[in-house]
């Protein structure tokens, strides 16, 4: 039964350690469990010292977490879909903006922001599919709220806690069994007594996993393995489905061979925050008794309370022989304490790479500049190596799940309502402009009236100035199956490799020379290919064009003129528009 293979699952996650190698033994709930205790400033066996005098705190792992998640960001602007068929360009581009309203709509940069975090703090992130009514989204799965494979999470049974109360169980009647058992289990009672009833939330268990086909079905082949979805309460089965595939995936911080969860950024300093907290707690303890004061004397008459007996300024006469000083209670030690704090701090900032240098701290007057450079570029590398695993692992993501479900939902007509860039603003109403005046100067062929040069160019630009009203907004009618047969390969540029903005920079100011010195140049053909080819590679979204006219119509009759004019319609028609 799934329930009881639940029960040995929880058991095993919380109660079990696994040995990574021989004698070292690792715990995924108690790790994950520290991590929360540290994050919040809090010592796991209490806040108090065998005195019950409250401990200090000297939380050193907080703010690394935050520099790690802001150098690994990522950001919505770098996503990018481009294809490497020049004739999807069009495609390609209104693809783009069809994934910036999905990502505009699930709040995807709030994803990336809490996945970027999560993955630093705990030493991975885990993202989860969710299609729910044809929408697709993606979540950040908690991992206080998850039970996995220590040993391989994607491997294994992935197990969510969800948290439910009797009226979110009763919405779900439609879809679930045995609702009014599991609200019985959300209800404790004391004594019997229904004044004294106490309305709690019920533990809700889903858990996605390959298990026997007997799970399913009494009558399958416990030999055989098949991917499903239970949701239990108790010990009743809720819902249940067949899966084709697991809907999570995880990205490791710093993997590690042999246990699932890697190593982040609070892990990596559990040693440097104890022996801190450590340190701390004995200069508390010096410092608590070297404020006091005590008089030492060797007089017979000097004998009571300093503080409350003698007032400020009274003079004390002493028989000869006699004494009284003040008793030094701090150690000459008491500097070494602080040492101490700086050689574990120094330790962690190295294993972690958070230099000052990268935390933005003022650096002492002293420090070298090659030291800080050096500290700086050596931080840096690291949290790009980390970020371009990242962006690899979206790309993935983005690709397989998310643009794999979008051509299937706006391959249905619809209208694409998006703001666009100047580039793309002018290739749209162009090709726009373009085709409407050819559609009104064929209708003036048919019906026998000669159309101008100059009459055409008033009808584009007309159609052009209309157009630019909206500003950089613009409302595109996507046929049906206009993506249908969409399958070159698109990029998803995340980790920003292919756009070194001062290359492009470069780049640019490299062409435009060419070309100020040589306007005819546009007029070349094959040079335009490779200029196009050139902006392509360098991410550049504009597309250069001979300075013409946009349409140069003879004056003509009947078939030969109408058959030109459609001939001319459909070299510039945008792909939406055929």
């Amino acid at each position: 039964m799934i329930t009881k293979e639940l029960e040995k699952f929880k058991k095993n996650y919380f109660e079990k350690s696994i040995q990574v190698v021989d004698g070292l033994y690792y715990n995924q709930a108690e790790t994950i469990k520290k991590i929360e205790y540290y994050w919040n400033s809090k010592y796991i066996n209490g806040q108090q010292d065998e005195l019950g005098r409250t401990k200090p705190f000297y939380n050193i792992t907080k703010f690394r977490v935050n520099v790690a998640t802001r150098a690994t960001d990522l950001d919505v602007k770098d996503v990018r879909v481009t294809s490497d068929n020049p004739n999807d360009r069009v495609r390609s581009m209104l693809l783009n903006h069809e994934l910036k309203n999905w990502m505009k709509k699930t709040q995807f940069s709030k994803l990336l922001n809490d996945f970027g975090k999560n993955r630093a703090k705990y030493g991975g992130a885990l993202i989860k599919k969710v299609e729910k009514d044809g929408e697709l989204k993606i979540e950040l799965v908690e991992w206080k709220n998850v039970l996995t494979d220590p040993t391989n999470i994607e491997k294994g049974a992935i197990c969510e806690i969800h948290y439910m109360s009797p009226s979110e169980l009763d919405k779900k009647r439609d879809v679930w069994e045995h609702i009014d058992e599991a609200i019985k289990l959300a209800v404790k009672s004391k004594g019997g007594k229904k004044e004294e009833a106490k309305v709690n939330k019920v533990e809700v268990y889903e858990i996605h996993g390959e298990f026997p086909e007997t799970y399913w079905n009494e009558e399958g082949d416990e030999k055989k393995y098949k991917q499903m979805m239970f949701i239990i309460a108790g010990d009743y089965i809720l819902y249940k489905e067949e899966e084709k595939e697991l809907p999570y995936r995880f990205l490791a911080w710093d993997y590690v061979a042999g246990r699932g969860l890697g190593i982040g950024i609070v892990e990596d300093g559990f040693e440097a925050q104890m022996w801190t907290n450590d340190a701390i707690l004995a200069e508390k303890n010096i410092i608590d008794l070297a404020g006091k004061v005590f008089i030492k004397t060797n007089s017979k008459t000097l004998g009571n309370n300093a503080i409350s007996d003698m007032p400020n300024g009274m003079v004390i006469e002493l028989n000869e022989g006699e004494d009284a000083n003040i008793l030094n209670l701090t150690p000459s030690s008491l500097p070494e304490f602080q040492n101490l704090v700086d050689k574990w701090n120094t330790q962690y900032e190295r294993a972690t790479n958070t230099f000052e240098a990268v935390t933005g701290e003022t650096l002492p007057a002293n420090t070298p500049l090659g030291s800080v450079a050096i500290q700086s570029a050596q931080a840096s590398s690291f949290f790009d190596y980390r970020r371009e695993e990242a962006g690899i692992f979206w790309s993935d993501i983005l690709t397989n799940w998310v643009l794999s479900s979008l051509i299937k939902k706006i391959n249905k007509a619809h209208i694409l309502t998006s703001d666009f860039s100047i580039e793309e603003l002018e290739k749209i109403d162009d090709a726009f402009s373009t085709y409407q005046a050819n559609q009104r100067a064929i209708e003036s062929i048919l019906s026998g009236k000669i159309i101008s040069q100059e009459d055409y160019n008033l009808l584009y630009q007309a159609q052009k100035d209309f157009l630019q009203t909206d500003g950089k907004r613009r409302y595109i009618d996507i046929p049906k199956n206009y993506f249908k047969d969409f399958e070159t390969k698109i990029t998803i540029d995340l980790t920003g490799e292919t756009r070194n903005k001062q290359a492009t920079l470069q780049s640019l100011d490299n062409i435009l020379a060419k070309f100020s010195s040589n306007p005819t140049l546009l007029q070349d053909p094959n040079l335009m290919g490779i200029l196009n080819q050139m902006l392509e590679i360098s991410g550049i979204n504009f597309i250069p064009k001979p300075i013409v006219s946009p349409i140069q119509p003879k004056a003509m009759k009947g078939e030969q003129q109408q058959g030109q004019l459609q001939n001319q319609t459909e070299a510039v028609l945008p792909e939406a528009q055929k």
